[in-house]
């Protein structure tokens, strides 16, 4: 009895489609773990290339999937169109903003402000127009902002201050966070390594099934735990309690070996 290739092409899709997710899995957890090998720093100059290799080739291969199932593939989004803001007189009335969200909307109409108002001095001065007190005005606004920025950073917790810098840089008037409690962000870094290693092998078994130019994805998730594996021998360095148990044996072995070097070379 011939198997109904329907089925059978329904099923590859369903693969593919678990595929996706898996990347798409691992993808968040490795972006996240770039942050903890940045705070901890955690050789993170090699570790975090290694690792946006591997989000690349998620890229690739999320491209070539798409490219088999382009129904797989995100929506497109669209940019809201341009509009005049709403007539308060007709708009329904707001809800109730909560203090986050009402501190974000102030910055970013501060922001907006800053922009429209350094724009406003050439152009003014191109026409002949005076704007002697525009220096002042702008001088007003950056003062409201910093003060903004404070009231934002203060409810910020540290781990959330500390992924503000990576992205948008130390602001102005506020205190630098302090660096994370590394016994506790070691352990956090290697769950996280551990649940991307778990992901990515339940991908190389999903692209044998699928016969996804093999060779080349199963290369490609090789380097990657490969890359996973030697940060986690680096956490292992400081945090011994965290060596899987399989592990210990070797690792105490490879620990005898060096101390006898040492104690020789001495």
């Amino acid at each position: 009895m011939t198997a109904d290739p329907g089925d059978e092409e329904a099923k590859r899709k369903h693969a593919y489609d678990h595929v996706l997710r898996s990347l798409h899995a691992a993808r968040d957890v490795l972006i996240e773990c770039c942050g903890e090998i940045d705070d901890l720093r955690l050789d993170a100059p090699r570790n975090t290339r290694d690792i946006n290799l591997i989000l690349h080739w998620f890229r690739d291969t999320s491209a070539r999937i798409y490219k088999i199932y382009p129904e797989l593939s995100p929506p497109v989004r669209e940019p809201p169109p341009r509009r005049w803001p709403a007539d308060p007189k007709k708009s329904p009335a707001r809800r109730e903003l909560t203090r986050e969200e009402a501190l974000y909307r102030v910055r970013h109409h501060l922001e907006l402000a800053r922009l429209i108002l350094q724009e406003c001095g050439p152009f003014a001065g191109e026409l002949g127009i005076a704007y002697e007190g525009l220096g002042e005005h702008l001088a007003k606004v950056k003062d409201i902002h910093t003060a903004v920025l404070q009231e934002i950073w203060k409810d910020l917790p540290d781990r959330r201050r500390r992924a503000s810098i990576r992205n948008w840089g130390m602001p102005e008037g506020v205190p630098e966070p302090p660096p994370p409690d590394r016994h506790e962000a070691l352990g956090r870094l290697n769950d996280k390594l551990e649940t991307a290693s778990k992901v990515l092998d339940d991908c190389a078994g999903l692209i044998v099934e699928l016969e996804l130019e093999p060779k080349l994805h199963l290369y490609a998730i090789a380097n990657c735990l490969a890359t996973i594996f030697e940060i986690q021998q680096q956490i292992y360095e400081e945090r011994p309690d965290l060596i899987p148990g399989f592990l210990k044996d070797s690792y105490e072995l490879r620990r005898q070996e060096q101390q006898g070097r040492a104690e020789n070379e001495g």
